[in-house]
């Protein structure tokens, strides 16, 4: 750590050091984990999505800026209402709707879930709107304009005859997890009101609550309703039980006007900011005499704090302020030892990459599709949205436009892969849940594995199944593939390789013996040959009558019961000049071997996760690799060969056959190489491999001239210098 007192005092006394160099994270847990910057003018308004994926800020330039809440990075092009500041923003609790609150047009809604969203219209009697909310189901809309509160039917954009009109100016607007709208104003400089009602009848529920003090400007209603808070203009706030009316607690500490409250979602803790460059975490201790609170500041904005909130898992605080800038804060600092962002916390279920190697495309467990760009790892648009369950496979077609999807119990559907959008009913005629499903090199069909046995061939264009066929397996096949001419398909079922002709459906040979299950099949660019894993640790390259032309021998680890541990080959790919084939493991090493005898000619072990989808570039200088620790990592091939030529001696060679365990980088014979502390250790990028997920990474390479390691160590230090 370059910026601590130890690194100051005591390097200049060293030489021969390994270099450790760090690319877009802290490096020291610190309340403060990110900073983003790029809106042109003031931040007036922030907001989680649902899974806290996302994060959505406003501005007084009218832009809605979508942020990747993982690596900072914008996950969308910005938004624009043309409609004034953007006074208020929130996510609806189904994730793809996003409202939007401004000070002369009204309320604007986008559906994220479109390739290009475009607002829509939600306008009252009055173009000011400051507090916007969803209910609970997503289906209605609460905004609030001066001194009114209208209802919305998202689907029709129809306003409710429910209105109502207040005394005062009204400070915020939300629901109630059962659906109960709540309103708070403040009718005169001496009190605020607190008012409940039923949204379908529009019937005040229980007493109106008069809030003493100075102004109300800021509310919030506690997750499980059983507390209110609001901000008053001096600075104080007070912290209301609705069941009883009485004002349980009074918080001091702010010195100026109280301008955000937000409950966490357990209900014991409060975040707080006012006209100041500041954000307070307030924590709750309550007994049975009254409530009490003891407060954290978070520093470091250069101007006012104008909102703030809490990721739905409390474990993040987001702020934005006149400075322009959002930063993102460790919650648990006050508590507990902080906790590094994570590069993703979604889990890939599967995983593609495009024949050109441009983009990659990655189904998650919670229903979610993200294209990224393969060369940073950033999202190249806002995920698509539409299975209700986790997506059990992915495709490209060869030409990049279309991407097949499928979750577990659902059918199959296609999407533009440039827009977003769905380009064709989902695929009928049989039931689902599909198996596996591959596009043919012409991307006008889609070979389909149903749990019937049979793999289909869909017409995509048609919508229906083509003429030829079905092939008939054993059971449901695990993968399938097309032959690089089109000609042939391949499917793994039951252990079993069947190949058949695409036109007839007719097998070309008996079904070859082996295959693992659920894993991918690659076939050379260049002949007849394609290469399949079997159960144990090999992995055969055969021809398509079925003859097996070699043998890929994997390897076994051992651990310290001696336990021998197969590398499951978990993904292959040919290079384009069919020189090379990469294969990678359940322990996540990639190994290149020569295409033309199986000879191996490379390893590099990694890091645990397996896998799970692995492609050259187009000029073969590449190798992409995605994980199932959600990494994507893209290898330098020729310095992936060079490591079978160095010495095992040479630093540079141990250290990119390393292996991670218990946060010490290993040797090959087990000696100890280089401690990582655990906020580094998703980060890792060792070459010959480059981390490029979020751009994140942590570097360690050779330091300059001699690295004094092992007995030697000591001769790091300087003697001139001591």
């Amino acid at each position: 750590m370059r910026d601590s007192l130890i690194y100051k005092t005591f390097s200049p006394l060293c030489s021969g050091l390994v270099s450790v160099e760090t690319f877009g994270i802290n490096r020291r847990r610190e309340r403060l984990l990110m900073n983003l910057d790029g809106h042109e003018s003031e931040v007036l308004s922030i907001a989680y999505s649902p899974d806290g994926l996302l994060l959505a800020t406003g501005s007084v330039d009218g832009a809605v800026r979508i942020w990747d809440a993982r690596n900072g990075e914008q996950a969308m092009p910005s938004l624009r209402s043309n409609e004034g500041a953007i006074s208020s923003i929130v996510f609806a609790p189904n994730g793809s709707l996003l409202a939007a609150g401004t000070d002369r047009g009204g309320t604007c809604v986008w559906d994220l879930s479109q390739g290009h969203p475009t607002p829509r219209w939600f306008r009252g009697n009055s173009p000011c709107v400051w507090s916007v909310a969803f209910s609970p189901d997503s289906s209605l809309l609460l905004s609030a304009s001066d001194r009114s509160v209208s209802l919305w039917t998202i689907e029709t954009g129809q306003e409710h005859p429910t209105a109502l009109v207040f005394a005062g100016e009204i400070s915020a607007v939300a629901f109630s997890r059962n659906g109960v709208a709540v309103a708070f104003s403040y009718d005169r400089p001496d009190y605020g009101v607190i008012r409940l009602w039923q949204v379908v009848t529009g019937e005040f529920v229980g007493q109106q609550l008069n809030t003493s003090g100075s102004w109300v400007f800021s509310a919030t209603l506690s997750f499980e309703n059983t507390r209110f808070a609001v901000g008053h203009q001096d600075g104080t706030i007070q912290i209301w039980e609705p069941e009883t009316g009485k004002c349980v607690a009074t918080l001091l500490g702010h010195t100026g006007i109280v301008r955000c409250l937000q409950f966490s979602s357990d209900g014991q803790s409060l975040l707080s900011s006012a006209s100041e460059h500041n954000v307070r975490l307030w924590k709750f201790q309550q007994d049975a005499a009254a409530v009490e609170a003891s407060s954290v500041i978070f520093e470091g904005h250069t101007d006012v704090v104008m909102n703030a909130t809490f990721s739905p898992d409390g474990r993040y605080i987001a702020s934005a302020s006149r400075d322009c800038t959002i930063k993102i804060w460790n919650a648990k600092y006050a508590t507990s030892e902080a906790e590094p962002l994570r590069a993703q916390y979604r889990t890939f279920f599967h995983a593609a990459i495009a024949s050109d190697s441009s983009f990659i495309v990655c189904g998650f467990e919670d229903g979610s599709i993200c294209i990224l760009d393969a060369h940073t790892g950033k999202p190249m648009r806002p995920p698509l949205l539409g299975h209700t369950d986790g997506v059990s496979s992915v495709a490209i077609s060869s030409d990049g436009r279309l991407i097949a999807s499928a979750a577990w119990g659902e059918t199959v559907r296609l999407w533009d892969a440039r827009t977003g959008e769905v380009v064709c009913e989902p695929l009928k005629g049989h039931e689902p849940p599909f198996a596996a499903f591959a596009f043919s090199p012409d991307s006008k069909q889609l070979a389909l594995s149903c749990f019937d046995g049979k793999v289909y061939i869909w017409d995509i264009a048609a919508g229906t199944t083509s003429n030829s066929g079905p092939l008939d397996c054993t059971r449901s096949a695990d993968r399938v593939a097309f032959s690089p001419d089109g000609r042939f398909i391949v499917a793994v079922s039951a252990g079993l390789i069947h190949i058949c002709n695409a036109q007839t459906g007719q097998l070309t040979c008996e079904p070859i013996r082996g295959g693992n299950q659920d894993t991918p099949i690659a076939f050379s660019p260049v002949d007849d040959h394609f290469v399949y894993g079997e159960w144990g640790r090999s992995a055969y390259v055969s021809n398509i009558m079925g003859e097996r032309v070699l043998m890929l021998e994997g390897y076994v680890e051992r651990e310290k019961d001696n336990e021998e541990l197969y590398a499951f080959f978990q993904s292959f790919a040919y290079s384009p000049d069919g020189r090379f084939i990469g294969t990678g493991t359940i322990k996540h090493t990639v190994i290149l071997w020569q295409a033309a005898t199986g000879t191996r000619i490379s390893e590099v072990p990694g890091y645990p996760g397996s896998i799970c989808a692995m492609a050259f570039s187009a000029d073969g200088s590449s190798l992409i690799s995605c994980s199932s620790d959600t990494m994507i990592r893209i290898w330098d091939v020729e310095a992936a060969l060079s490591l079978s030529s160095s010495t095992s001696d040479d630093l540079a060679t141990k250290l990119a056959y390393t292996k991670l365990k218990d946060g010490w980088l290993l040797g090959s014979s087990g000696e100890l190489l280089l401690w990582v502390p655990e906020e580094y250790r998703d980060y890792l990028h060792i070459p010959p491999y480059t981390n490029v997920t979020g751009q994140r990474r942590v570097s360690v390479m050779p330091g300059s001239g001699n690295v004094f390691r092992g007995e030697n160590w000591t001769s790091c230090w300087s003697h001139a210098e001591l």
